[in-house]
């Protein structure tokens, strides 16, 4: 698929036609008019504008045929199969850079005779467009499609998501233990007097406190599944297979720590550290090559939040997880 420059927003003068003004307004008329198919017939590509002068009208090829019509900010791009292998190559080898739009402002139906707004009748690709700063003419396939990143420039999941989760566990821990200590400091025996067995009251957890109880435990269990996701995902980003993360991940959750491995030289270690220790090992032959899908334009800044926020959004994909609408990881 060809994807070429159609028009942006802007203003020119030129010599034979006057002012020149493609609006947003021209814009949405154009792709309302071709998915009406207002002219009757698909827009084309040609090389060059040999309209004008071609005395034979109407024997131009098409060097591809347009096959929808998108705006990308204040550009207009036309998607278009090539014909043959030739045009191809000639946008791939950049022959042709740059492209300029057949259109007309104000359209008149050729049946009711009405005006339809701003159509594309074609697009000829040249390097010498009238139009100035249009974005090139490429192949929606060319390798610039997909950029690789070497392994460290994968920024694992922010860790500020799990220091808060821990701060807030904290919280609820310190107001557990308060409120259980106050709670069974009101049964303690009196030091003076010889309690009566037949009086001792089995004390009754409040609903209060089992519902915090319940808090304190969801609350670890949510930071268990963050820093487990945290740190799968920064072995994915050095070329871990993300299938062989994903084969331990629930026994890293499973972990409590209880178990643990008695090694050869009478060395202990857990079920987690043992299973970090064989990723560590994993060989470079067998790690695979980090890519990631991209387009033209300016990618985010370094270390910007949308930056490590799209990174990490590539890499929970990677570890089988969607993303839902407001942002969170459901698996």
């Amino acid at each position: 698929m060809l994807k070429i420059p159609a028009g942006r927003i802007g203003e020119w003068k030129h010599p034979r036609y006057g002012s020149i003004k493609m609006t947003q307004q021209t814009f949405t008329d154009i792709i309302r008019n071709f998915k009406e198919k207002t002219i009757g017939r698909d827009p084309f590509i040609r090389i060059g504008h040999d309209k004008a002068d071609d005395p034979t009208f109407g024997s131009s090829k098409a060097e591809g045929w347009i096959t929808d019509i998108v705006q990308e900010g204040d550009h207009l791009f036309a998607l278009a199969d090539p014909t043959n292998d030739q045009v191809a190559e000639m946008v791939r080898t950049k022959q042709f850079r740059y492209a300029s739009p057949e259109y007309q402002n104000n359209y008149q139906d050729k049946e009711s005779g009405s005006l339809k707004g701003a159509v594309l009748e074609a697009l000829a690709l040249t390097n010498e467009p009238f139009l100035t700063k249009l974005p090139e003419a490429r192949l929606l396939s060319d390798p610039a499609d997909t950029f690789y990143l070497d392994h460290e420039e994968v920024k694992r999941m922010p860790d500020k998501e799990i220091l808060d989760g821990i701060n807030q566990t904290n919280t609820l821990l310190s107001s557990f233990t308060t409120k259980l200590s106050d709670f069974f400091d009101k049964f303690k025996p009196n030091a003076t007097t010889t309690p009566d067995p037949a009086a001792v009251v089995v004390p009754v957890v409040s609903e209060e406190t089992k519902k915090l109880a319940e808090q304190v435990a969801e609350q670890q269990a949510q930071i268990k599944q963050m820093t487990v996701d945290s740190t799968l995902s920064a072995y994915v980003a050095k070329g871990i297979p993300p299938a062989v993360c994903a084969q331990y991940k629930p026994i890293l959750l499973a972990d409590s720590g209880e178990k643990v491995v008695k090694l050869s030289d009478d060395k202990t270690i857990s079920v987690s550290e043992q299973i970090y220790a064989a990723l560590d090992a994993f060989p470079d032959a067998a790690r695979i090559k980090f890519a990631q899908e991209g387009q033209h334009g300016t990618p985010p800044a370094a270390g910007s939040p949308e930056e490590v926020k799209k990174l990490a959004d590539a890499t929970m994909k990677e570890l089988g997880y969607t993303i839902t609408e407001d942002g969170k990881y459901k698996l």
